[in-house]
C-alpha cells in the first residue's frame, strides 16, 4: 500500500529504484517517533518493505485516496537501470545464481556485464533474474498511467523537498539519509542508439505517463 501519513493527510505512492527504502523509512519515523530496525518475528527477518510494502496500482481502491494529497515520486528509465546495477547487479550479485548463470551461458550472454552491456541486453536479464525483475517493473505498475491523480509528482532531483513535506509532522525533523545507494564506481552513462531503444521499448508507458518529470532524457 502506499505510505499513508495521517496526520498531514496524505499519501506518498513508492516504486523500486526510487528511493523507495528511504520514503520509507523516513516515514516509520515520522509515524513512530524512531527509527526503524531489522528485527525477527516469529522467527523471521523484518524489512521496512514489510511494514511499508509496494503494491501495483490496479490492487489500489482509488476512491479511498479521493480526500487525501497524494505524491510520487518518478525517476527516469536510466536512473532506476543505473541504481539497479550498483546496487542489485554488482553490489547484491543478483546475477550470480547457478540458474541465472546458466540461461545467460546459453544465450551467450556477459555474466559479470558492464553497465552498458547490462542496458543493452536489459530484456534477458530481466526475464531471467526474479530480482533485477522486480526492481526494474515499471513504474506505471506501482503508480498508475494517470498524472493528473496526484496532488504532485516529485522529479527524483526533488527528493529532499518530498521527504521535507513528510517530515513536517515532526517535533524535530530531521534528514532521512538515502539507502540503497550504488557503488561510487557506476557513473551515469550516455546511452548509446542500442540502449536507448532498449529503455524507450521497456518503459514506453513510463515515457508516456511520466516522461515530463524525468531528471534525464534519452
Amino acid at each position: 500500500m502506499p505510505i499513508i501519513l495521517d496526520n498531514e493527510n496524505m499519501a506518498v505512492f513508492t516504486a523500486p529504484k526510487v528511493a523507495s527504502t528511504t520514503l520509507k523509512q523516513l516515514a516509520y519515523k515520522v509515524q513512530h517517533g524512531e527509527s526503524f530496525a531489522r528485527h525477527m518475528e516469529n522467527g523471521k527477518p523484518v524489512h521496512i518493505h514489510h511494514i511499508y510494502p509496494s503494491v501495483p496500482f490496479a490492487r489500489i481502491n482509488r476512491a479511498k485516496f479521493a480526500d487525501l494529497r497524494c505524491y510520487a515520486l518518478v525517476r527516469s528509465p536510466l536512473g532506476r537501470v543505473i541504481s539497479c546495477y550498483g546496487n542489485r547487479v554488482l553490489a547484491g550479485k543478483a546475477l550470480q545464481g547457478f540458474e541465472v548463470q546458466a540461461a545467460l551461458r546459453k544465450l551467450g550472454l556477459p555474466l559479470a556485464p558492464s553497465l552498458t552491456e547490462f542496458i543493452e541486453n536489459l530484456g534477458a536479464y530481466h526475464a531471467h533474474s526474479k530480482v533485477i525483475r522486480w526492481h526494474l517493473r515499471p513504474l506505471t505498475v506501482f503508480l498508475g498511467h494517470d498524472p493528473q491523480f496526484y496532488t504532485r509528482i516529485f522529479r527524483f532531483d526533488e527528493l529532499e523537498a518530498l521527504t521535507a513535506l513528510m517530515a513536517a509532522s515532526q517535533t524535530a525533523p530531521s534528514a532521512p539519509g538515502h539507502f540503497q545507494k550504488s557503488p561510487q564506481t557506476v557513473a551515469p552513462v550516455a546511452p548509446g542508439a542500442r540502449a536507448k531503444s532498449r529503455l524507450h521499448s521497456m518503459f514506453q508507458d513510463d515515457y508516456a505517463a511520466f516522461g515530463a518529470w524525468f531528471e534525464d532524457e534519452c
